[in-house]
């Protein structure tokens, strides 16, 4: 029986006589066009694998067309409704009520909130020796999340996970290549400078891009949280020839891409399988823009059985196809965290299915008949606005009565002159069945707000009640409210944060060449400062990164005014208890009531010289006793009168610091 893989996936055929010269990885040979090759040969192997998970995955795709349609708050309108328009612009007619969008952009605005915070990925060192290297590297990485900005890549992937269940981003190492110009001073009279242009590395770092859903190739034998357990994985994009061309200059892992001159046939795969297309425009494609469809298939593999190399052990080797029938990448991964460089976002996963029910989906129904509640009554609205009548046309002259001018006069026949016509015009009553459409649609959008968690309070709307409720009362609900978007946001940091940063940190590490300078501010500020005195900037270089670290998880928690609250009282308790200032820092306590009321820049307030609080030693009565007999230590005020004793213009002159008395007693 022939597959249904087989049936459609038909490679173009390069001819004999075009020969391009290429040095192939590993000495394998690659040409295209060889009979009986080990292209040949690798080629359906890797696409059967390509079309069985898109086989799998585009059981989804009609669900997830419709919420693209939602989404993008758009109908189609039917041949009446076209009529009406056309006649009259400003007449209402069938709308898409952004009920689920606006659940959406709650939950997302939580997630943008609670992940998208400078730096987004935060380390520390495994042991003492790892301390330093550990911040270097997380500054690092901050810079290579700002410069290419990361967080939009970011964003869409959870956008994605709400939409379609599943948000899938691949991070990979970027460098940016320009060309630099100098300019020195010239040997000849007639110009005073020479100016040299020299081709130079202008950024490197971790890039990450976000793959639609649609495109996403995974094992269909393994749940979506355990991806790295598959046998493959795999996305498909769209490029051009120049662009292959001119990356494969620079990019030495492309081959082959000159033989693409010779491919005319479309990819399977080259279809837009969404609903973003919204208008139904026909996609023009013209031949001179040579539109390429590339798939990159990641599968662990025994190289010796596939004819790789000599290897009788697993290994991941990536492949890309261009156009289902030139192979273009064929090389063995070689990262250090050897895993598939792809994450995944899924916070309502089931545990078992690769494509789980997204919580947008959940409510996709609701959402299609709040739409019939508020168009029906639309619909019954205008049909009760356009008057209804049953004439006599033996006594009305209808020319008259189809006049649409407002103040009009409707004459009768002559034989009905002088007569009583009210019997031969009446108006037909028309029942406005659509009365309580408005109710049910406000109960149901109670309901889809229930299940995607957006709730009035979290977008900041507060009904009104009978009863005045109190402060506490509204705190309670709040925090209700808030934790089950913050279970969304953990199982995010689970799946997708915590992975993402140990890809990037393992990849900055393997791949960073050429050493940066960094800012001395924000997290870790003080022990940098204490490590680097004196200086504004930090260099960092590839060695000085290659530490052991741990990343530390987000809580999935956001500022909010009320556990501001919380640890202001806790500070206080704190402040009045000496045993508890005994285990705890009251500055550091402060500095975590600042954040959580929303002061991130703590360090403007910092005075000259101030923030190092190592050397103070907190001690008890007894003990602040004993060293007040011995001498080790004055009261307060004992020393702001000895200083006021002394002359103003000897004031400068620096006291000798009792601190290193303290230590020495």
């Amino acid at each position: 029986m022939v597959s249904e893989f087989e049936m459609k996936y038909k490679p173009q055929i390069i001819p004999d006589n075009v020969r391009y010269d290429y040095d192939y990885p590993n000495d394998l040979d690659l040409r295209p066009n060889a009979k009986d090759g080990l292209h040949q040969k690798l080629l359906p192997k890797i696409m059967s694998r390509a079309m069985m998970s898109h086989n799998a995955m585009a059981a989804r795709f009609d669900r997830w067309r419709e919420i693209d349609k939602q989404n993008t708050v758009y109908i189609y309108t039917d041949e009446e409704e076209a009529k009406l328009r056309a006649l009259d612009p400003r007449k209402p007619i069938s709308v898409v009520v952004p009920i689920i969008w606006a659940a959406k952009e709650t939950l997302m605005t939580y997630l943008t909130e609670a992940f998208l915070e400078y730096p987004y990925f935060k380390y520390q060192g495994s042991g003492p020796e790892d301390k330093i290297g550990a911040m270097k590297l997380e500054k690092c990485i901050d810079m290579q999340t700002r410069y290419p900005a990361m967080g939009l890549d970011i964003y869409s992937a959870h956008a994605n996970s709400l939409d379609y269940g599943i948000g899938v981003s691949v991070p990979s190492w970027f460098e940016e290549l320009g060309v630099q110009t100098t300019r020195r001073p010239a040997n000849s009279f007639l110009e005073a400078f020479m100016e040299n242009e020299e081709e130079q590395v202008l950024w490197e770092g971790s890039r990450l891009q976000t793959r639609r859903p649609y495109d996403f190739l995974p094992d269909p034998a393994v749940s979506i949280h355990n991806i790295q357990d598959g046998e493959y994985i795999g996305w498909i994009e769209s490029t051009n020839l120049h662009a292959l061309l001119r990356a494969e200059r620079t990019d030495e892992t492309l081959f082959n891409v000159k033989y693409l001159k010779e491919i005319v046939a479309k990819s399977i795969f080259s279809t837009d399988e969404s609903n973003m297309n919204r208008d139904g425009i026909p996609e023009i494609i013209y031949p001179e823009a040579n539109p390429i469809t590339l798939v990159t298939m990641i599968i662990d593999l025994l190289p010796d059985d596939w004819h790789l190399s000599n290897k009788s052990f697993p290994q991941k080797w990536i492949f890309t196809i261009a156009n289902d029938s030139v192979i273009i990448r064929c090389q063995p991964m070689a990262l250090n965290h050897n895993q598939y460089p792809v994450v995944a976002a899924a916070p309502d996963f089931d545990g078992h299915s690769i494509s789980p029910i997204s919580r947008l989906e959940l409510v996709l129904g609701m959402q299609e008949i709040y739409n019939f509640y508020i168009n029906s009554h639309v619909h019954n609205i205008r049909k009760v606005l356009h008057d209804m009548f049953v004439v006599d046309p033996s006594v009305i002259n209808m020319a008259d009565l189809l006049h649409p001018a407002p103040g009009k006069i409707i004459r009768t026949r002559r034989a009905m002159w002088g007569k009583n016509v009210t019997e031969s015009i009446s108006q037909l009553k028309v029942q406005d069945v659509t009365q309580t459409n408005m109710q049910d649609a406000s109960a149901l959008n109670d309901m889809v707000q229930r299940v995607t968690g957006a709730v009035d309070m979290i977008q900041g709307i507060v009904r009104q009640s009978s009863e005045r409720r109190s402060a506490t009362e509204m705190g309670g609900i709040q925090q209700g409210a808030l934790s089950r978007l913050r279970k969304c946001a953990l199982l995010i940091d689970l799946q997708y944060m915590q992975p993402l940063a140990r890809m990037l940190a393992e990849n900055t590490k393997q791949f960073m060449e050429h050493s940066t300078f960094a800012r001395i501010i924000g997290r870790y500020e003080d022990d940098l400062r204490r490590e680097f005195p004196g200086q504004e900037f930090m260099r960092i270089t590839p060695d000085d990164i290659q530490v052991r670290y741990d990343i530390l998880s987000s809580s999935g928690r956001v500022s909010r005014t009320g556990e501001a609250q919380t640890a202001l009282m806790a500070m206080q308790i704190a402040q009045n208890d000496p045993e508890i200032r005994q285990l705890y820092s009251i500055p550091q306590l402060f500095a975590c009531v600042a954040r959580l009321a929303g002061f991130d820049n703590l360090g403007d307030y910092i005075k000259a010289g101030g923030g190092n609080i190592d050397n103070v030693q907190t001690m008890t009565p007894e003990q602040l006793d004993q060293n007040l007999q011995a001498g080790n230590i004055r009261p307060l005020g004992e020393e702001n009168a000895r200083r006021e004793a002394v002359p103003e213009q000897y004031r400068s002159i620096p006291e000798v610091s009792t601190e290193s008395t303290v230590e020495g007693s």
